[in-house]
Protein backbone atom coordinates (compact mmCIF):
# COMPACT_ATOMS: atom_id res chain seq x y z
CA UNK A 1 0.00 0.00 0.00
CA UNK A 2 1.46 3.22 -0.90
CA UNK A 3 1.24 5.57 2.01
CA UNK A 4 1.93 8.71 0.80
CA UNK A 5 -0.75 10.60 2.33
CA UNK A 6 -0.47 9.63 5.69
CA UNK A 7 3.30 10.60 5.59
CA UNK A 8 2.10 14.23 4.03
CA UNK A 9 -0.41 14.10 6.71
CA UNK A 10 2.30 13.63 9.76
CA UNK A 11 5.09 15.55 7.61
CA UNK A 12 2.37 18.90 7.69
CA UNK A 13 0.89 18.16 11.38
CA UNK A 14 4.49 18.05 12.72
CA UNK A 15 5.47 21.52 11.44
CA UNK A 16 2.38 22.69 12.91
CA UNK A 17 3.32 21.20 16.07
CA UNK A 18 6.81 22.62 15.75
CA UNK A 19 5.11 26.15 15.79
CA UNK A 20 3.68 25.57 18.88
CA UNK A 21 7.08 24.50 20.30
CA UNK A 22 9.02 27.61 19.25
CA UNK A 23 6.01 29.71 20.29
CA UNK A 24 6.01 28.37 24.09
CA UNK A 25 9.54 27.97 23.86
CA UNK A 26 10.38 31.80 23.92
CA UNK A 27 7.93 32.78 26.47
CA UNK A 28 7.53 32.13 29.98
CA UNK A 29 5.63 29.25 30.74
CA UNK A 30 4.07 27.30 34.07
CA UNK A 31 5.45 23.57 34.73
CA UNK A 32 3.56 21.51 36.48
CA UNK A 33 5.23 18.24 37.59
CA UNK A 34 2.82 14.94 36.47
CA UNK A 35 2.83 11.99 38.72
CA UNK A 36 5.75 10.11 37.45
CA UNK A 37 7.64 13.20 38.53
CA UNK A 38 8.25 14.64 34.67
CA UNK A 39 7.32 18.04 33.56
CA UNK A 40 4.13 19.37 32.00
CA UNK A 41 3.82 22.33 29.95
CA UNK A 42 1.00 23.88 27.76
CA UNK A 43 2.82 23.46 24.77
CA UNK A 44 3.16 19.11 25.47
CA UNK A 45 -1.17 19.17 26.05
CA UNK A 46 -1.60 21.56 23.02
CA UNK A 47 0.22 19.67 20.37
CA UNK A 48 -1.28 16.44 21.97
CA UNK A 49 -5.17 18.05 21.73
CA UNK A 50 -3.78 19.19 18.08
CA UNK A 51 -2.46 15.42 17.39
CA UNK A 52 -5.85 14.05 18.44
CA UNK A 53 -8.47 16.73 16.48
CA UNK A 54 -6.32 15.92 13.21
CA UNK A 55 -6.59 12.61 13.48
CA UNK A 56 -10.32 12.19 14.39
CA UNK A 57 -10.80 14.84 11.37
CA UNK A 58 -9.09 13.20 8.65
CA UNK A 59 -8.59 9.77 9.72
CA UNK A 60 -11.96 9.00 12.13
CA UNK A 61 -11.40 5.03 12.24
CA UNK A 62 -7.90 5.22 13.39
CA UNK A 63 -6.61 5.10 16.94
CA UNK A 64 -4.17 7.51 18.24
CA UNK A 65 -1.84 7.33 21.48
CA UNK A 66 -0.43 10.16 23.00
CA UNK A 67 1.91 11.07 26.14
CA UNK A 68 -0.68 13.08 27.46
CA UNK A 69 -4.00 11.92 26.23
CA UNK A 70 -5.18 9.20 24.01
CA UNK A 71 -7.54 9.92 20.92
CA UNK A 72 -9.51 6.77 20.92
CA UNK A 73 -9.59 3.75 19.36
CA UNK A 74 -6.46 2.73 20.78
CA UNK A 75 -6.98 -1.14 18.80
CA UNK A 76 -8.14 -0.12 16.01
CA UNK A 77 -6.27 -1.59 12.91
CA UNK A 78 -4.15 2.00 12.49
CA UNK A 79 -2.97 3.74 15.30
CA UNK A 80 -1.31 6.69 15.26
CA UNK A 81 1.48 6.78 18.09
CA UNK A 82 2.31 10.63 19.17
CA UNK A 83 5.06 12.24 21.56
CA UNK A 84 4.37 15.63 21.06
CA UNK A 85 7.37 16.61 22.90
CA UNK A 86 10.40 14.07 23.20
CA UNK A 87 12.68 15.85 25.86
CA UNK A 88 10.24 18.44 28.42
CA UNK A 89 13.13 18.52 30.38
CA UNK A 90 15.72 20.24 28.32
CA UNK A 91 12.35 22.30 26.75
CA UNK A 92 11.44 23.73 30.28
CA UNK A 93 14.84 25.13 30.97
CA UNK A 94 15.14 26.41 27.31
CA UNK A 95 17.79 23.75 26.03
CA UNK A 96 16.83 23.56 22.13
CA UNK A 97 17.26 19.55 22.25
CA UNK A 98 13.72 18.59 22.31
CA UNK A 99 11.65 17.44 18.74
CA UNK A 100 8.21 16.09 17.94
CA UNK A 101 7.82 12.77 17.09
CA UNK A 102 4.46 10.82 15.27
CA UNK A 103 4.59 7.39 13.89
CA UNK A 104 1.75 5.53 12.20
CA UNK A 105 1.75 1.47 12.86
CA UNK A 106 -0.77 -1.41 11.52
CA UNK A 107 -1.65 -4.06 13.68
CA UNK A 108 1.21 -2.97 15.90
CA UNK A 109 3.24 -3.15 13.05
CA UNK A 110 5.55 0.41 12.04
CA UNK A 111 4.04 1.81 8.83
CA UNK A 112 5.71 5.15 8.93
CA UNK A 113 7.57 7.62 11.42
CA UNK A 114 8.69 11.11 11.52
CA UNK A 115 10.60 13.63 13.94
CA UNK A 116 10.58 17.38 13.94
CA UNK A 117 13.33 19.88 14.76
CA UNK A 118 11.66 22.77 14.80
CA UNK A 119 14.77 24.68 16.23
CA UNK A 120 16.82 23.67 12.72
CA UNK A 121 13.57 22.42 10.96
CA UNK A 122 14.98 19.50 10.27
CA UNK A 123 12.21 16.80 9.12
CA UNK A 124 13.38 13.29 10.10
CA UNK A 125 11.12 10.52 8.00
CA UNK A 126 10.68 7.10 6.65
CA UNK A 127 8.26 4.41 5.54
CA UNK A 128 8.88 1.14 6.76
CA UNK A 129 11.56 -0.83 5.00
CA UNK A 130 13.59 2.66 4.28
CA UNK A 131 15.29 4.83 3.07
CA UNK A 132 15.53 7.14 6.01
CA UNK A 133 15.38 11.00 5.03
CA UNK A 134 16.06 14.28 6.46
CA UNK A 135 14.87 17.14 4.89
CA UNK A 136 13.91 14.63 1.79
CA UNK A 137 17.66 13.85 1.63
CA UNK A 138 18.39 9.86 2.38
CA UNK A 139 20.51 9.30 5.18
CA UNK A 140 22.71 6.75 6.72
CA UNK A 141 24.29 5.65 10.18
CA UNK A 142 28.06 6.32 10.26
CA UNK A 143 29.68 2.60 9.90
CA UNK A 144 32.62 1.55 12.14
CA UNK A 145 33.08 0.41 15.79
CA UNK A 146 33.58 3.10 19.05
CA UNK A 147 36.92 4.83 18.27
CA UNK A 148 39.35 7.31 20.48
CA UNK A 149 37.05 10.57 20.26
CA UNK A 150 33.80 9.51 19.45
CA UNK A 151 30.74 10.12 21.57
CA UNK A 152 28.31 8.00 23.05
CA UNK A 153 24.72 9.48 23.91
CA UNK A 154 23.05 8.33 27.51
CA UNK A 155 20.23 9.00 29.45
CA UNK A 156 20.98 7.81 32.72
CA UNK A 157 17.21 7.78 34.78
CA UNK A 158 18.94 5.41 37.79
CA UNK A 159 16.99 6.08 40.44
CA UNK A 160 13.69 6.37 38.97
CA UNK A 161 10.65 4.02 40.50
CA UNK A 162 10.79 2.88 36.50
CA UNK A 163 14.46 2.34 35.43
CA UNK A 164 16.90 1.11 37.60
CA UNK A 165 20.25 0.85 35.11
CA UNK A 166 22.97 2.77 37.01
CA UNK A 167 24.75 4.00 33.55
CA UNK A 168 27.48 5.77 35.59
CA UNK A 169 30.07 2.87 35.68
CA UNK A 170 29.09 2.34 32.24
CA UNK A 171 30.06 5.76 31.55
CA UNK A 172 33.25 5.72 33.55
CA UNK A 173 34.80 2.32 31.75
CA UNK A 174 34.16 4.45 28.20
CA UNK A 175 35.61 7.44 29.10
CA UNK A 176 38.65 5.61 30.40
CA UNK A 177 38.86 4.68 26.71
CA UNK A 178 38.60 8.26 26.06
CA UNK A 179 35.47 7.61 24.21
CA UNK A 180 32.82 10.32 25.45
CA UNK A 181 29.58 10.46 26.57
CA UNK A 182 26.85 13.11 26.10
CA UNK A 183 23.81 13.26 27.87
CA UNK A 184 20.53 14.70 26.72
CA UNK A 185 16.62 14.34 27.84
CA UNK A 186 15.60 13.40 24.38
CA UNK A 187 15.63 9.95 23.08
CA UNK A 188 14.55 10.85 19.27
CA UNK A 189 17.06 13.66 19.45
CA UNK A 190 19.78 11.08 19.76
CA UNK A 191 18.38 8.52 17.24
CA UNK A 192 18.70 11.20 14.83
CA UNK A 193 21.98 11.81 15.17
CA UNK A 194 22.85 8.28 14.64
CA UNK A 195 20.57 7.86 11.63
CA UNK A 196 22.69 11.08 9.95
CA UNK A 197 25.78 9.71 11.09
CA UNK A 198 27.25 12.22 13.90
CA UNK A 199 27.33 9.29 17.01
CA UNK A 200 27.65 6.03 16.54
CA UNK A 201 25.36 4.59 19.45
CA UNK A 202 23.37 5.36 22.29
CA UNK A 203 21.47 4.02 25.49
CA UNK A 204 18.24 5.34 26.69
CA UNK A 205 15.55 3.67 28.82
CA UNK A 206 12.99 1.28 27.35
CA UNK A 207 10.60 3.95 28.13
CA UNK A 208 7.08 4.47 26.70
CA UNK A 209 5.73 3.26 23.15
CA UNK A 210 5.24 6.96 22.20
CA UNK A 211 9.28 7.32 23.41
CA UNK A 212 10.23 4.80 20.85
CA UNK A 213 7.51 4.25 18.02
CA UNK A 214 9.25 7.10 15.01
CA UNK A 215 12.39 6.23 16.67
CA UNK A 216 12.68 2.39 16.08
CA UNK A 217 11.13 2.80 12.23
CA UNK A 218 13.98 5.89 11.63
CA UNK A 219 16.69 4.18 13.10
CA UNK A 220 16.47 0.74 11.30
CA UNK A 221 15.57 2.49 7.90
CA UNK A 222 19.12 4.03 8.31
CA UNK A 223 20.78 1.04 8.46
CA UNK A 224 21.08 1.11 12.23
CA UNK A 225 19.73 -1.43 14.75
CA UNK A 226 17.49 -1.42 17.85
CA UNK A 227 17.62 -3.95 20.42
CA UNK A 228 16.95 -4.30 24.54
CA UNK A 229 19.72 -4.56 26.78
CA UNK A 230 19.89 -7.99 26.85
CA UNK A 231 20.28 -8.00 22.81
CA UNK A 232 16.62 -8.54 21.85
CA UNK A 233 15.34 -6.78 18.95
CA UNK A 234 13.13 -3.90 20.25
CA UNK A 235 9.97 -3.66 19.01
CA UNK A 236 7.35 -0.43 20.27
CA UNK A 237 5.42 -1.84 22.96
CA UNK A 238 7.51 -4.67 24.38
CA UNK A 239 8.47 -3.21 27.95
CA UNK A 240 12.09 -3.38 28.42
CA UNK A 241 14.88 -1.38 31.46
CA UNK A 242 17.14 0.05 28.31
CA UNK A 243 17.02 0.48 24.58
CA UNK A 244 20.24 0.49 22.77
CA UNK A 245 20.37 2.26 19.40
CA UNK A 246 23.54 1.51 17.06
CA UNK A 247 24.99 1.94 13.61
CA UNK A 248 25.34 -1.69 13.85
CA UNK A 249 28.85 -2.11 13.94
CA UNK A 250 28.96 -1.16 17.87
CA UNK A 251 25.90 -2.69 19.02
CA UNK A 252 27.77 -5.67 20.44
CA UNK A 253 30.87 -3.99 21.92
CA UNK A 254 27.91 -1.57 23.55
CA UNK A 255 26.02 -4.64 24.74
CA UNK A 256 28.93 -6.39 26.55
CA UNK A 257 29.91 -3.29 28.15
CA UNK A 258 26.62 -2.55 29.53
CA UNK A 259 25.78 -5.96 30.71
CA UNK A 260 29.23 -5.55 32.85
Amino acid sequence: MNYSKELAFAKNLAREAGKVMLKYFYEDIEVEMKENDTPLTIADTTINQMVIDAIKKNYPTHGMIGEEGNGGAENAEYVWICDPIDGTIPYTIKFPTSMFSLALYKNKKPVLGVLYDPYTDKMYWALDGGPAQCNDKIISVKKGTLQKGDVVGIINLSGSSRYDTNLYNFTKVINDRQIRTEEIHCIVYFVASIATGYIKCAITPGAHPWDRAAAIIIIRAAGGRVTDEKGVEADTFTDCKNLVFSNGDTHEEILELLNK
